[in-house]
């Protein structure tokens, strides 16, 4: 495996486990009900359907470029 791929590999799983992290810490505070009404709904949903997804297609196209570009 070259550097570049080891790179872009590492990154990829730091960038999923910092997701899962979060993840983890947001549903706990969201499960705690300490945080309630309109602004804590919108922080939520937003992280799930927005913030999330795109720190998982970021690994993935991290890992795909190592895949194509760098094999």
């Amino acid at each position: 495996m070259n550097l570049t791929n080891r790179l872009f590999q590492e990154s990829a799983g730091e960038l999923r486990s910092t997701e899962a992290l979060l993840t983890s810490a947001i549903h706990q505070i969201r499960d705690s009900r300490l945080w309630v009404g309109g602004d804590a709904d919108r922080f939520f949903d937003e992280w799930d359907a927005d913030v999330r997804a795109r720190l998982l297609g970021a690994a993935g196209k991290l890992e795909h470029l190592t895949l194509v570009h760098f094999p």
